[in-house]
């Protein structure tokens, strides 16, 4: 990773971790999983590098570090307010680097601050800020879409259970128009191949 990108890194996702660990560690799985589908994605090698992806999907979510605690945390539906403070969390956290860099950008942080800004975008033109569709919105940053999704699903909320692996697979195939296929089979390829070998290995031990 480009060495511009490490120190802002570490300091944002220190900050991450002092104030809010459960983010903190959202964001760790998010890259374990984004790592899983690059691994399953074999085409996407030559053009972005796996300690990219690993690090836009550990800082995607930078910019809920600027919401108020009182929001992130409510276990009720967000008024109209509380939505819109939530949904600028993308473009606040892309301007927190920008302003860092003060436009001295690599390659590499270019791509980063792309996917946070952009990792609620939606395959079908249906997500946010900028509504892009299919392939305008560049792989990566897909990746971390899906795996900020996926991950989500399978934790614990204040207002719901965490979803089994077989709950996020009929999620996800149910709301097949949100996610580039290619990218939907990689992560499915991860979760049931990779991480269910390390389960069932895991549970014939302790047997």
């Amino acid at each position: 990773m480009s060495n511009n990108l490490d120190r802002p890194a570490r300091l944002l996702l220190r900050i991450m971790y002092e104030k809010n660990k459960q983010l903190y560690l959202h964001s760790l799985r998010c890259a374990d999983i984004a790592q899983g589908i690059y691994i399953n994605l074999p085409e996407i090698k030559n053009t972005v590098r796996e300690e990219t992806v690993a690090m836009a999907a550990k800082l995607h979510d930078i910019g809920k570090l600027l919401v108020p605690d009182e929001i992130l945390e409510t276990p009720k539906r967000y008024t109209g307010e509380e939505r819109r403070i939530m949904d600028y969390h993308p473009i606040s956290g892309a301007e927190l680097l920008l302003q860092y860099f003060n436009g001295d950008l690599s390659d590499e942080s270019e791509k980063v601050i792309f996917c946070i800004r952009h990792h609620h975008e939606r395959f079908d033109g249906s997500g946010y800020p900028s509504g892009l569709k299919g392939t305008n919105n560049p792989i990566i940053a897909q990746i971390i879409g899906l795996s900020d999704y996926y991950t989500a699903l399978t934790e614990k909320r204040a207002y719901r259970e965490p979803l089994s692996r077989e709950e996020v697979r009929s999620c996800l195939l149910e709301n097949n128009h949100l996610f580039h296929p290619g990218i939907v089979s990689a992560l499915l390829t991860h979760v049931e191949h990779d991480i269910g070998e390390k389960l069932d290995r895991k549970q014939a031990v302790s047997e």
